[in-house]
């Protein structure tokens, strides 16, 4: 987290320097990752307060109690915390309040965004996509992500006794800003094109920009 903020604080520091007016980010082959990285670069490019959910469901069990426990890299607050639920108890949080706040102006990118998605954009790719779309930071073009905007959220690992295989469950359902319960898409672009097109498209957009201001 700490290189990625020393990465972002030099990357838009540069485009300011070299007066950059356009900002393509691609995430048609984004499988996902760390959502508090989506926050960190939101953080320059939103100018109000801002969250990527709404809520979470968060489901405990004696499973998820076990699995918890043995896991050797989890905060002891993070552990302690499911240890103490009840079994079967269904929680929900409210995220709306738990707010990240932007940069300051001089920081922020105030040019034009266009963010690339496709079918192969999950998780909290598809999760910032979705926050850029619900901001108005700028304009999503290509395909409509893989990831939902209510979906999975934590998981928790099982080995079936006989077969040996590993499972993944989830434990939590998150629900992206803007979603409501009854959400079962990903995050539809504002212009659709085929994926694989759509890298070109955003050049061409650019350039018809560049054109209409000059």
């Amino acid at each position: 987290m700490k290189s990625f903020k020393t990465f972002l604080n030099d990357f838009f520091s540069t485009i300011k320097k070299n007066n950059i007016k356009n900002l393509v980010i691609d995430l048609r082959e984004n499988g996902g990752g760390n959502s508090q990285l989506g926050d960190e670069l939101l953080s320059y490019l939103i100018s109000e307060p801002f969250t990527q959910y709404e809520k979470t469901l968060t489901k405990y069990s004696d499973t998820q109690k076990h699995f918890t426990k043995n896991l050797t890299d989890a905060e002891d607050k993070y552990r302690q915390n499911i240890l103490e639920k009840k079994s079967g108890t269904v929680e929900t949080t409210d995220k709306s309040n738990s707010l990240t706040f932007p940069k300051k102006l001089e920081q922020r990118f105030n040019g034009n965004v266009l963010i690339l998605i496709s079918g192969q954009t999950f998780s909290s790719a598809a999760d910032f996509a979705n926050a850029c779309k619900y901001y108005k930071v700028g304009t999503t073009i290509g395909e409509e992500t893989g990831g939902s905007v209510v979906s999975a959220g934590e998981t928790i690992q099982i080995v079936l006794p006989h077969s040996k295989l590993q499972l993944n469950v989830s434990t939590s359902k998150d629900y992206n800003v803007g979603a409501r319960t009854e959400s079962r898409h990903g995050v539809k672009p504002h212009v659709k094109v085929s994926a694989s097109k759509a890298l070109d498209y955003a050049f061409k957009r650019i350039k018809k920009l560049e054109v209409s201001t000059n």
